[in-house]
């Protein structure tokens, strides 16, 4: 697999991949835009691909179920512009999401016991009525 190699953009306050990709390196090969470089441990391969919802996003190679994490993907190779282009129709030089963020379902258990904070106490000032937090289905 050969590509390109682009640079990853994240966010100065703080990464917020998940411990993705974007936490750990500087740069990505992406392997289905025309270029000289093969990815490596330190430039792991990523595609640029349209996403269902019609933007282009670089997604990791065999990473299934990722989303956005905060970080983009840009190179001022002409080549990448090329392939945005065609894969979107729109010229533009914008950096492209990249989407390496995977949240488990060990993170996001599916047995909360309430959808909503505990209802407050009459005692706490509140004059209204609080609705009583329900278990979650």
């Amino acid at each position: 697999m050969m590509g390109i190699n682009a640079r990853i953009y994240d966010n100065p306050l703080g990464n917020h991949s998940n411990d993705g990709l974007s936490a750990k390196h500087n740069e990505v090969c992406v392997v289905n835009v025309e270029g000289p470089f093969q990815p490596t441990p330190d430039t792991p391969a990523v595609k640029l691909v349209k996403a269902s919802t019609g933007n282009l996003v670089c997604k990791p190679v065999g990473l299934e179920g990722s989303m956005f994490g905060g970080a983009f993907v840009y190179t001022g190779d002409s080549r990448f512009g090329d392939a945005v282009r065609e894969l979107s129709g729109y010229d533009h030089g914008f950096p492209v999401a990249l989407h390496d963020r995977v949240e488990l379902s060990v993170q996001w258990p599916r047995d909360y016991r309430y959808c909503a904070a505990p209802p407050r106490s009459a005692s706490a000032g509140s004059t209204r009525a609080s609705a009583s937090a329900r278990p979650m289905s």
